[in-house]
């Protein structure tokens, strides 16, 4: 039994690739890969490590607070203590990480820090 649909046909698409998305993706990933630890590098002249990573989850948490607002302003359910105390536990190791990564960056160049941790 067929159904209807109200959609419109796609053209059938062709055998090849496109090659220019690829080079695409290869550039964005590159791109997000590396910007980061190139940024850390050159703010640690100005912000300390402690200074850096409060920025950088400050800014986080600025983003994602619309959201969780907007979300209980339509009814969602509250925010559990419980819940989020669990929540800090996976977390901590995370925030260990962030640290030890802009601490690194300190005695090693962006460049040989992005390609070691890319690569293990």
């Amino acid at each position: 039994m067929e159904t209807l649909s109200s959609a419109p046909p796609r053209p059938p698409r062709s055998g090849r690739p496109s090659i220019s998305r690829g080079y695409l993706a290869l550039f964005a990933t590159v791109v997000i890969w590396s910007l980061p630890s190139l940024f850390q590098f050159y703010l640690l002249r100005y912000y300390d490590v402690w200074a850096q990573n409060f920025y950088r989850y400050s800014v986080a948490c600025l983003a994602i607070a619309p959201f969780v607002a907007f979300h209980i302003r339509r009814g969602g359910p509250r925010l559990d203590l419980r819940a989020f105390a669990l929540c800090l536990v996976p977390s901590l190791p995370n925030v260990v990480h962030q640290i030890t990564q802009t601490v690194s960056l300190f005695y090693i160049g962006p460049g040989v820090y992005a390609i070691f941790t890319r690569s293990s």
